[in-house]
């Protein structure tokens, strides 16, 4: 079958489901929580209590809604253990007389939902910390705006990017003209760096093309469908980035202090503002303020709540501060913001290269990494200064003026040390801020406190897609086990997980679904 490729959608509605809401609080003080490794029960979802006196004794409950019981493996063979849901319908409790070294496995019917494990091996290891996660954030349906394609409310502010004109809104997004392709072209010959590790892409630079379009989505258009997003039945707004940039999706950022101003402001300004370190000297474009004093009251009148899309990991090329690093080298103040390389033969050594996301001397500069997962100190300390000040723009310490928390991308790619250190940042600016990492995978080493609240869930897109057509093979069987085992692999305590089936890094669900065999698209240009 010819394959039916739909994409570049600018919308996607998602739904966060509570995974084993409300049960952490009927658990009694003296029960130690527990996270078996490397069953697949979390803190706040098992918990085992060694009776006191009694050598072989202890009490196992397991905070769940549906039915469970217990496989027990011992000497004498194995048996099992039906467990009794308690007073409050929410933990189903067992009593266990077993020899320590007993190994104990759960099920839901006759489906396996955790590994073997020791119930005596982890009996004392100690509660962890109570994680709350947002009330607002729980059963959230999400609306994701891709700005630049969603509404062109104001004219005045478009741009017609490199290649000089702007694109028809409903024009087909993979068809190149030749002016744009000889206008993408001459920009990649003029960075003689980028054109020599990249000579295909300067020949033929169609991604480049389409990441420099121009449509004339703007923020005016997102106040204007403010109505429509809450008819929708959403409750909040994630934005994919807004920030300066000279791409369309952004994720390329030339300066995280201000708006783009194709996005915010009325007419076009002139040049960007200086670029410095220092919060003391940024100040307020008339694009940020139309966010700051427009849009987000407006997001609060419709009773909605509004998370930015947080790119910690890389800038783009065209960042002053990257710009001044490449050209100054170790002269330039922001030279250790970069994985840069340098020509040692010379004095002094021009730079010659840099690390960049997806490959050497690219268009998203990596900014610096230490050996123990974190960012380097400048870059880390610009990043929790852009944090405050969008999450607390007059920086009086209340935060109902700024943003309810982030979306954080390629969140894998940056350590837990510096994740864990942000996440207690954006806890002092705000308690109620939500925190969602962008992971493909299971996100459970980054919860229970450590690091995010919630993640997209594409685990569950894959479940979802895979089940509705896209792979013929995958039975209703395979599906109940893989949501159950999602359902049961996240603890209690991570309530809002963004589940969705497709977002602005796939093929649109429909495409998957209309081509069986269709594997999941995680590139968004195929």
């Amino acid at each position: 079958m010819t394959k039916c490729v739909l994409k570049f959608h600018a919308i996607f509605l998602v739904l966060a489901m509570l995974v084993g809401s409300g049960c952490r609080s009927d658990i009694a003080p003296e029960y130690t929580c527990i996270q078996p490794t490397p069953v697949c029960i979390q803190p706040s979802d098992v918990v085992v209590h060694v009776v006191h006196g009694e050598a072989q004794l202890l009490d196992l409950a397991v905070v769940r809604a549906r039915p469970v019981s217990l496989v027990v493996e011992s000497g004498s063979g194995i048996g099992r253990v039906k467990l009794v849901r308690d007073e409050s319908r929410k933990t189903l409790k067992c009593r266990l007389q077993i020899p320590r070294g007993t190994r104990v496995r759960l099920l839901c019917g006759n489906t396996p939902i955790s590994e073997w494990f020791d119930p005596w091996a982890i009996a004392q290891v100690p509660a962890p910390e109570a994680i709350q996660t947002p009330a607002w954030a729980l059963g959230a349906v999400w609306y994701n705006i891709f700005p630049e394609r969603f509404d062109n409310a104001n004219p005045g502010n478009d741009s017609p990017g490199f290649a000089g004109t702007m694109v028809p809104w409903t024009s087909a997004w993979d068809r190149v003209s030749p002016d744009e392709i000889e206008s993408s072209w001459n920009r990649a010959r003029a960075d003689p760096v980028f054109f020599a590790d990249h000579p295909a892409r300067a020949e033929a630079p169609w991604g480049d093309v389409v990441f420099e379009r121009r449509y004339g989505g703007d923020l005016q258009g997102v106040v204007r469908r403010l109505d429509h997003i809450v008819d929708m039945g959403a409750t909040a707004i994630w934005l994919c980035p807004i920030f300066r940039s000279t791409s369309l999706h952004k994720y390329d950022a030339a300066d995280h202090r201000h708006v783009d101003p194709m996005l915010g402001s009325p007419t076009v300004p002139g040049p960007a503002p200086a670029f410095t370190a220092d919060p003391e000297t940024w100040g307020w474009t008339p694009a940020d303020r139309y966010f700051l004093e427009t849009l987000l009251p407006a997001v609060r009148t419709h009773d909605l709540r509004l998370i930015l899309d947080g790119v910690w990991n890389h800038v783009g090329i065209d960042h002053p501060a990257f710009s001044d690093a490449r050209m100054r080298g170790h002269e330039s103040p922001f030279s250790a913001w970069f994985e840069l390389i340098f020509d040692q033969s010379r004095s002094p050594s021009p730079v010659i290269g840099w690390r960049s996301w997806g490959g050497r001397n690219g268009r998203l500069p990596v900014l610096r990494h230490t050996d123990d997962g974190d960012l380097a100190e400048p870059v880390a300390e610009h990043i929790f200064n852009i944090t405050t000040r969008w999450m607390d723009p007059d920086g009086d310490g209340n935060h109902a003026d700024g943003i309810d928390g982030w979306r954080l991308d390629v969140a894998n790619e940056i350590g837990m040390h510096f994740w864990s250190r942000w996440r207690a940042h954006v806890r002092k600016v705000n308690p109620e801020a939500v925190l969602i990492g962008e992971l493909w995978h299971d996100g459970s080493p980054y919860f229970g406190g450590r690091a995010f609240d919630a993640q997209m869930n594409y685990p569950f897109a894959y479940a979802v897609t895979a089940w509705l057509g896209r792979d013929p093979t995958y039975t209703s069987n395979q599906f109940r086990n893989d949501l159950l085992a999602l359902y049961t692999h996240h603890p209690a305590t991570d309530l809002a997980q963004m589940n969705l089936i497709g977002s602005h890094d796939t093929a649109r669900a429909v495409s998957m679904l209309a081509n069986p065999g269709f594997e999941y698209d995680r590139t968004s240009d195929s």
